[in-house]
């Protein structure tokens, strides 16, 4: 690496054949400071007439090398930090062409932002998408497709084997003593207690009477006692398990990687109570600044099977294209225990995270947020 050009640099990121992370290990090889990252990204921008409004770390060429290619460059990035937030930027007036959303809250970005529905005969990967997403709650609204499922995973507990010995593989975890101020959870009004739901049996935690609310409380007061801390960024909850101050936390997929890339000891558990699985995709917002032709090509490139292979290699999260499954690593795809993802996907222990009422989901954020004071 120590023999790249600054222009070659600039190619590669344009192309989508470095990350950023690569990136920056070479920029810093050829005495290239930080700084200058976001220059290249700009100048290799030449396609300016989309934006992509996503989380943090996916804004990364890599994953749209097909519109890269027809195109010249990326489109322009755009990025929130958690939906919540990009949702407010949306009612605040931001436009953008396409948000990174999640099929739980679709209907909200529908709501607040007007998408529109998409014509998935101008998609050429549409077809390989796992046959169960393509009929997900909030993939498809009143029997229109709103969203594209990109990526996929679980959100259920890590915890550190070499420190911790669960008495069973069960959410109850959270609420062991052995372990109070250790543990950590994500500090979200929907995943808490969408966990404390299924802790304290209640039947479908999307939709809740008075009766379960109550049940949850309960829970989630017990859950709060254990906390060492709820983390927003996951920095924070990944260099906390490395050190041993927490042993458990509430996690996705890509803490687990995180920590097997560092050398650290890191279990991830299929609770008794069923997996919490999560689906996010792209979609398509009303008014968009940008040229539409360029939005379905953006998508399609997405949901290309090397694409997929890249989700899963980056982030051990599913890719929505079946077909992913076959340009993958075999090694890795027996890593992520994928190569049975459709009967996985279609397991009835399988909790697809829901979109909630806007009644039940003021409840459960007023509710959390007395329990994190010990109100």
């Amino acid at each position: 690496m120590a023999d790249i050009t600054p222009k070659q640099l600039k190619d590669a990121l344009a192309r989508g054949r470095m990350t950023r992370r690569q990136a920056l290990q070479a920029l810093a090889s050829v005495g290239i400071g930080v700084a200058a990252l976001p220059v290249l990204g700009r100048r290799a921008a030449a396609a300016p007439n989309l934006i992509y409004f996503t989380w943090s770390g996916y804004d990364d060429p890599q994953y749209q090398a097909a519109f890269v290619e027809k195109y010249g460059g990326p489109p322009e990035y755009a990025i929130f930090g958690e939906e919540e937030e990009g949702l407010q930027r949306i009612r605040s007036g931001f436009r953008a062409d396409i948000a990174h959303a999640c099929t739980s809250n679709v209907q909200r970005w529908k709501d607040a932002a007007g998408l529109k529905p998409i014509d998935v005969s101008r998609l050429q990967h549409w077809p390989d998408i796992y046959p169960a997403f393509q009929e997900l709650d909030g993939v498809k609204i009143d029997g229109e497709i709103y969203n594209v499922p990109w990526e996929w995973g679980n959100s259920s507990i890590a915890y550190r084997p070499d420190l911790v010995e669960p008495k069973e593989q069960s959410f109850n975890l959270l609420l062991d003593e052995r372990y109070k101020g250790r543990m950590a959870a994500f500090d979200n009004s929907e995943e808490v207690p969408v966990y404390a739901a299924l802790i304290a049996g209640v039947a479908d935690p999307f939709h809740m009477n008075d009766a379960d609310l109550a049940k949850v409380r309960e829970i989630m007061e017990k859950m709060n006692g254990n906390m060492r801390f709820y983390w927003t960024d996951y920095t924070q909850a990944n260099q906390a398990f490395a050190s041993g101050e927490i042993v458990a936390s509430m996690a996705w997929n890509d803490m687990v990687k995180t920590m097997h890339d560092e050398g650290v000891p890191i279990a991830y558990m299929t609770p008794k109570e069923g997996i919490l699985t999560w689906v996010c995709g792209m979609s398509l917002l009303k008014d968009g600044p940008g040229d539409e032709q360029q939005a379905y090509d953006f998508i399609d490139a997405m949901i290309a099977p090397e694409t997929g292979a890249l989700v899963m290699e980056n982030f051990y999260y599913g890719h929505s294209n079946r077909k992913a499954l076959e340009v993958a690593d075999p090694e890795l795809v027996a890593t992520l225990d994928l190569a049975d993802a459709e009967a996985r996907i279609a397991d009835p222990n399988t909790h697809f995270f829901s979109a909630m009422s806007s009644e039940q989901r003021e409840k459960l954020n007023a509710m959390f947020e007395e329990v994190k004071a010990g109100l």
